[in-house]
C-alpha cells in the first residue's frame, strides 16, 4: 500500500506533466511587458516564498512552475527555479528535484548560485541511489565552490563512500570532465590501482604519466612512482624518468636538519583561493619581527613558501625549509589538511612548527613539536557551555547545528560540557548545509522549552535563523560560535541577536594595552585595519621569537625553551604551556546594542 506521501508526489508529477502539455500548446513568450506584468511576476513569486516559509511546498511547486512557464525571462526566474527545486526536495519528490536543479543548470550557468544548485543536486541524486550523477554534480561544486569546509566534507564522502560505488570507467569518465578539483588526483590514482590489478600495464603506464603531469604535488605521487617501478621491464624500462621529485631530493632519514640560528619558515598560501589567507599570514608575521627586533635588538630572518592551500605542496615546502633553508621553527601552515601533511616532517626532524589559525582536533595528535595556536571548534564549544553554567547559571540547554565539520565538532564539545556537569540537554537538532527554511526546526526546539539555545553556525546561517526565532516568539539565551564574530550579522539582524554571547578567539575591538597598540602599529603600517588571521600569526610569530630570544639556536633547543614559557599574553589573549601543549583560552564576546562586547575574564 502506498504511503499518503509517495501518493502526494505521484499526483503531483502527474500535474507538472499535464501542465507542461497543456502550457506546451502555446508560445512561449521570448519577452515580456515589464511595466505590466512586473507586479503580476512578484506576486506569484512572493507567494511561493511565503508557501515555502509555511511549509506548503507542493503550492510553491504549482505556482513556481507556472511563474517559469508563463516568464522564462524574467529577471527572477533562476530564483524561483531553485526554490521549486529546493520544494520538490522538502517533499523527498528526488526525482523532480533533480530535474528542476538540472533545468538551473542548463539555463542559469554563470548564476552566482549555480554552486548551490550543484550542492542540492548532488543529494537528490544520492537520494535516488544515482552515484554517478551524484558525483557529477559534488564534483562540480568542487570545481567552482570557495567554501572549504563544505568542500573538506564533500572531498571526505567521495573519496570514502560514493567512489566506492562507480565502476572504473566512470572514475575515467569524472576524470576527463573533472581534472582538477581537490580529488581528481584521486580517482586517477584509483584508475592506476585497478590497471595494475588487472594486469594491464601499458594502461597503467598510460594513465601514470598523466598522474605525474597533472598532479606534482599529491600525496599518491610516490605510491605512484613505487608502482610504475615495479611494472615489467616494457612497460616501466624508462619510468625512473618521471621520478624527478618524490624520491630525490629529500628523504628526511639520510639527511639531517642543518639550523643556522635566527631564523624563521613560512608555510602560507599565495596563490589560488586561499591566497587572501597567505597575504594576511605574512602582514603579521612581518609585523611581529619588526616589533621583536624594536624591543630585544634581535635581528631574525624569514622565508617564505607558498603551499597553494595544497596538502603535498606544504609537505615539500617543510622539507626544503628544514633540509635546504635550515630554518630553526616553521610558522605556518594556516589550513589543517596541510598542517598534517607537513606535521610529521617537522616531528622527524625536531623542528618546531605552530600553525596560527588551524582548527582540526587531530593536529594535536602528530607530536609534541607540532603547535596548534588557535582553538579547536571542540574547544570552544567547550568555552561557551562551561561559561553558560558558570556566569550565566543556565540549567537546561538545546543545540541547532549545520550537518558540517565545524558545526558538528563545535556541538559536540558544547554536549559534552553540559552531560559533565549534571545539566539538561534537551535536544540535538543538526541540518543540512545550505539549509535555508528552519521553521521546522525551531517549532520543535521551541516546544522542549531550554533556558539557552546554542547554535555553532557561520554568519550566513544566523542571518536567517535569527529572525524566524523572533519571528515564533522563541524566548531563549542564545549563545553562538565564532561564525557570530561579523559585523554583517551585526548590522543586518542586530536587533534579533541582541543580547546574545559567542566564543572565539579574537575580536579587535577590545581594549587592552597590548591590543590597542598592535592596532595602532598595524594600521600605520598597512592602512588597514587587522584581521583575525594577522593577529593569529602575531602571536604565533612573537612566541617563536620568545623562544629564540631564551638564547635557542636549534629546534630541539627552542623546544625546550617554549616549554618553560608557562604564560604568555598576546594580543589575541592569554597561552599557556600545559603538559607540553599549547592551551589557548578562548574569549567570550556579547552583541549588545549593535556593538561586540568581550565579558571574558
Amino acid at each position: 500500500m502506498k504511503s499518503k506521501r509517495s501518493t502526494k508526489v505521484y499526483f503531483l508529477s502527474i500535474f507538472t506533466i499535464l501542465f507542461f502539455i497543456c502550457d506546451c500548446a502555446r508560445p512561449l513568450p521570448e519577452t515580456y511587458d515589464r511595466d505590466v506584468n512586473q507586479k503580476e511576476i512578484e506576486r506569484i513569486y512572493g507567494q511561493a516564498q511565503s508557501d515555502y516559509n509555511k511549509g506548503d511546498y507542493r503550492s510553491v511547486a504549482i505556482h513556481g512552475e507556472s511563474l517559469l512557464s508563463r516568464y522564462p525571462h524574467a529577471e527572477i526566474a533562476s530564483d524561483v527555479q531553485k526554490l521549486v527545486g529546493d520544494a520538490y526536495y522538502k517533499m523527498d519528490a528526488y526525482e523532480l528535484a533533480a530535474s528542476a536543479y538540472q533545468r538551473f543548470v542548463h539555463r542559469y550557468p554563470n548564476n552566482p548560485r549555480i554552486s548551490d544548485v550543484y550542492h542540492s543536486s548532488g543529494y537528490a541524486y544520492l537520494a535516488l541511489n544515482n552515484q554517478f550523477a551524484a558525483a557529477n554534480s559534488f564534483l562540480a561544486y568542487l570545481d567552482i565552490s570557495d567554501n572549504f569546509l563544505e568542500k573538506q566534507a564533500l572531498s571526505t564522502m567521495l573519496t570514502a563512500r560514493i567512489f566506492d560505488a562507480l565502476a572504473p570507467p566512470k572514475w575515467r569518465e569524472l576524470l576527463n570532465q573533472y581534472p582538477q578539483t581537490d580529488v581528481s588526483d584521486e580517482l586517477s590514482y584509483r584508475l592506476i590501482r585497478y590497471h595494475n590489478q588487472e594486469r594491464k600495464f601499458d594502461s597503467v603506464r598510460s594513465e601514470a604519466s598523466r598522474f605525474l603531469r597533472d598532479y606534482p604535488r599529491s600525496q599518491y605521487r610516490s605510491e605512484v612512482v613505487e608502482i610504475g617501478q615495479n611494472l615489467p621491464n616494457q612497460a616501466g624500462s624508462d619510468w625512473n624518468s618521471f621520478d624527478t621529485l618524490e624520491r630525490k631530493p629529500y628523504d628526511g632519514v639520510a639527511r639531517q636538519p642543518v639550523t643556522s640560528g635566527r631564523k624563521i619558515g613560512v608555510i602560507c598560501p599565495l596563490s589560488g583561493k586561499y591566497g587572501q589567507f597567505g597575504a594576511s599570514v605574512l602582514k603579521g608575521m612581518e609585523l611581529a619581527i619588526k616589533d621583536f627586533k624594536e624591543e630585544s635588538g634581535m635581528s631574525v630572518d624569514f622565508v617564505v613558501r607558498n603551499s597553494r592551500g595544497n596538502a603535498a605542496e606544504a609537505l615539500h615546502a617543510t622539507r626544503d625549509l628544514i633540509y635546504n633553508e635550515g630554518v630553526v621553527a616553521i610558522v605556518g601552515p594556516v589550513l589543517s589538511e596541510c598542517v598534517i601533511s607537513a606535521g610529521g616532517i617537522s616531528q622527524q626532524a625536531q623542528i618546531p612548527i605552530i600553525t596560527p589559525t588551524a582548527t582540526g582536533s587531530e593536529i594535536n595528535l602528530i607530536g609534541d613539536y607540532v603547535f596548534q595556536f588557535n582553538n579547536t571548534s571542540e574547544q570552544l564549544g567547550r568555552a561557551i557551555a562551561q561559561f553558560s553554567i558558570d556566569n550565566l547559571y543556565l540549567s537546561s540547554f538545546a543545540i541547532l547545528h549545520p550537518r558540517t565539520p565545524y558545526g558538528s565538532e563545535m556541538a559536540e564539545g558544547f554536549k559534552n560540557v553540559v552531560l559533565e556537569r549534571s545539566a539538561t540537554l534537551l535536544d540535538v537538532i543538526d541540518y543540512p548545509a545550505g539549509e535555508s527554511d528552519f521553521q521546522k526546526e525551531i517549532r520543535s526546539l521551541k516546544s522542549k522549552s531550554p533556558e539557552c539555545l546554542f547554535i555553532p553556525a557561520e554568519d550566513r546561517d544566523i542571518l536567517l535563523i535569527a529572525p524566524q526565532i523572533n519571528h515564533y516568539y522563541f524566548d531563549t539565551q542564545l549563545l553562538g560560535g565564532n561564525g557570530w564574530n561579523s559585523e554583517k550579522l551585526i548590522q543586518v539582524e542586530g536587533k534579533n541577536v541582541n543580547g546574545a554571547y559567542f566564543v572565539d578567539s579574537y575580536h579587535n575591538g577590545g581594549y587592552h594595552a597590548g591590543l590597542n597598540r598592535f592596532n595602532e602599529r598595524y594600521f600605520r603600517q598597512y592602512h588597514e585595519e587587522p584581521d583575525k588571521i594577522v593577529a593569529l600569526t602575531y602571536d604565533s610569530t612573537r612566541l617563536l621569537l620568545a623562544g629564540i630570544e631564551l638564547g635557542a639556536e636549534t629546534g630541539p633547543t627552542l623546544y625546550e625553551k617554549l616549554l618553560q614559557i608557562k604564560s604568555y599574553r598576546g594580543v589575541t589573549g592569554f597561552v599557556t604551556m600545559e603538559n607540553r601543549r599549547l592551551h589557548k583560552h578562548p574569549l567570550i564576546f556579547q552583541i549588545l546594542d549593535n556593538q561586540i562586547m568581550e565579558v571574558s575574564k
